[in-house]
């Protein structure tokens, strides 16, 4: 199962994997995939009453990932669509990577 550090996608410095360090496995575009986190800090259930869209004004090719928002105890929480969070050209190396396992 491939690994793919959200550090990595965000720009980010990587950083030695600890015990904060968290996998996350989903399904995203078709492939099962794991995306590798700092930390989880909690799970939360979120009523779609606090949802919003993600403002469109912000929205850019580089943020299209972001689904929603939410503001949960007067914190900005955003909501990521794993379908969109690789670009084309990285979700079609994975499946091909996939492919070939």
């Amino acid at each position: 199962m491939p690994i793919y550090s959200l550090r990595r996608k965000f720009g980010l410095e990587e950083i030695p994997v600890n015990d904060q360090t968290k996998i996350i496995v989903t399904t995203s575009n078709g492939v099962t995939i794991a995306f590798k986190v700092d930390e989880v800090k909690e799970i939360i259930e979120c009523d779609d009453a606090k949802l919003a869209e993600f403002p469109s004004i912000a929205r850019t090719l580089e943020t299209a990932y972001v689904d929603k928002v939410a503001n949960h105890n007067g914190r900005l929480i955003l909501l990521l669509n794993q379908d969109k969070l690789l670009a084309e050209n990285e979700a079609q190396a994975i499946s091909k990577m996939v492919s070939n396992v």
